[in-house]
């Protein structure tokens, strides 16, 4: 009976019989090469000794090939020297990838199959979670997916125009570079562009939440789309804070329900004028990374959200790692870059930082090694911002003799494209309110930003001939 496994055995016979007749093959495909594309057990045994040899910067030929199977202990099992020299009898004279991506296809049919399968059994087990099943299942698609995504290198000259093209639409449409918070001292140093992974780092009580409700705030009455996976707090108690900064009727208030009639018209007044504010809000807890993956991704389908902040991201889990805290946060903070490369939005990941902040002498300023239970969240972010204020450790006042009263400290200790330092910014818990202070922002590692649209007003081809 003939096999319904998706595979074609010719395919296979060809494409291994011309890595092994044409020994510069193999570095169009080697990247999309590997045993499992080859459904045949044998041709599967000869294409692991194929990219063993290719490994090793060793030729791939009929000699070598016999022997790295002979070294490996399988020449017999993948039919000996007669099969092998049948194989190379099986050349393609046109472009191999074409043909090793037909295969990739088949392999990914495979892997399908084979996920409906367990799928199948898990539906049918009556002891499984079906929460965990769907999990399991969408987990595994997403494999198969991401495992055979095909992306090839580009031309800088393409790429470069393609830069310049996006800087003359930004000029002469007046768009901003990247996405502003318009907190303009903020903004004043901090750039974060779609793609980007911008962590907010800081022990509890800073005002974290606050400040990434403020930021949202400001963009979607901008007219730009917000999303908010809040792990933390559910989603009612989120847009109370932001009713209470929209109305300027203190949180207390709200939360305990005791309003005076001009607060509560002032509420009602600040909440009517959310209706057009396009913030989604999702309070889903425990989030696992392949939640966070589909949950992203189905905000900016429906949405077309341009920015995604999650609250916070060690309340994330990856069931797979949970016995290694350090390889389970690499593994979410990669994932998080991941999505906004995909996606190309801005992502804002809040973190918490670890206690040793709180057992330092001094000033306890936060730096890049308090980031909690991984070095990966720098490794992974194009940005990190610590959030301090002075006073909740009972300094009254700064180096300057000024006052740290409702002073928020921006310290952005990394920035991949851009510069460091430090913004000073008023917090008024009481409203949930984070705004722009008078005082001076200090940059480190300064540069002028260049002057956007002096060359658009001329021929733009003149300046890349």
């Amino acid at each position: 009976m003939k096999s319904t496994i998706p595979h074609n055995e010719e395919l296979e016979s060809a494409v291994i019989g011309s890595l092994m007749s044409d020994i510069k093959a193999i570095d169009d495909v080697a990247e999309h090469l590997k045993p499992e594309l080859f459904y045949k057990k044998e041709n599967s045994l000869i294409a692991k000794a194929i990219i063993q040899l290719y490994t090793e910067n060793n030729y791939t030929d009929m000699i070598t090939v016999t022997n790295q199977l002979r070294k490996n202990g399988t020449l017999e099992q993948a039919g000996g020297y007669l099969y092998l020299a049948q194989v190379q009898a099986h050349t393609i004279h046109v472009s191999l990838l074409k043909y090793v991506l037909m295969l990739k296809e088949y392999q990914m049919k495979r892997d399908l199959l084979q996920a409906g399968i367990e799928a199948q059994k898990m539906s049918l087990d009556e002891k499984a979670d079906a929460f965990d099943s769907v999990d399991s299942v969408a987990q595994a698609v997403f494999t198969i997916t991401e495992g055979n995504s095909v992306k090839e290198a580009r031309n800088a000259f393409d790429i470069a125009l393609e830069n310049v093209n996006d800087l003359e639409k930004q000029a002469s449409e007046g768009e901003e570079v990247g996405m502003p918070t318009y907190i303009n001292n903020l903004d004043n140093i901090l750039l974060m562009k779609g793609g980007t992974m911008n962590v907010f780092a800081a022990r509890p009580a800073m005002g974290k939440t606050a400040l990434i409700l403020q930021i949202a705030k400001n963009i979607a009455k901008a007219n730009k789309p917000v999303g908010i996976l809040s792990l933390e707090m559910r989603d009612k108690e989120l847009i109370e804070r932001i009713q209470s900064n929209e109305s300027n009727v203190p949180l207390e208030s709200i939360t305990k329900g005791k309003m005076q009639s001009h607060e509560w018209n002032d509420y009602l007044n600040g909440s009517s004028r959310l209706k057009d504010c396009p913030i989604y809000v999702d309070d889903t807890p425990a989030l696992s990374v392949l939640q966070m993956r589909s949950k992203a991704r189905m905000l900016k389908r429906k949405y077309d959200i341009k920015i995604l902040m999650i609250d916070y991201l060690q309340l994330m889990q990856e069931p797979s790692l949970k016995n290694n805290r350090e390889q389970e946060i690499s593994y979410i903070s990669r994932s998080i870059k991941q999505i906004a490369k995909d996606l190309d939005i801005v992502v804002i990941p809040l973190a918490q930082l670890s206690r040793a902040v709180e057992t330092r002498g001094g000033d306890k300023r936060p730096i890049l090694s308090d980031l909690r239970d991984s070095g990966s969240i720098e490794q992974d972010s194009d940005s990190v911002t610590f959030l301090y204020r002075p006073e909740y450790y009972g300094i009254s006042e700064d180096e300057n003799g000024q006052s740290t009263q409702g002073v928020l400290e921006l310290i952005i200790a990394k920035q991949r494209n851009g510069s460091t330092g430090t913004v000073k910014l008023k917090f008024d818990g009481k409203y949930q309110r984070v705004s722009d202070s008078d005082s001076e922002v200090v940059i480190n590692n300064f540069e002028p930003a260049p002057i956007r649209n002096s060359i658009f007003n001329d021929d733009i081809d003149k300046y890349l001939t």
